[in-house]
């Protein structure tokens, strides 16, 4: 959820900034951006659960 929100930041900074440089192609460089920011966020969540797995047995106590 945070993820998303922060995405959104993002995007609409990279909208102002690409405004403010006079770039042509605007949409291309926040789809791109998004796009990569994404592409982290699903890398850092897997790499969260392979690195910091629980064992099943454990789990079930709790």
């Amino acid at each position: 959820m945070i993820g998303g929100l922060v995405m959104i930041y993002v995007a609409i900074w990279i909208y102002q900034s690409a405004i403010k440089a006079g770039v042509s192609n605007i949409w291309m460089w926040v789809g791109i951006c998004a796009g990569a920011f994404l592409a982290s966020q699903f890398l850092l969540v897997d790499l969260k659960r392979l690195y910091f797995r629980v064992d099943e047995k454990r789990r079930r106590r709790c």
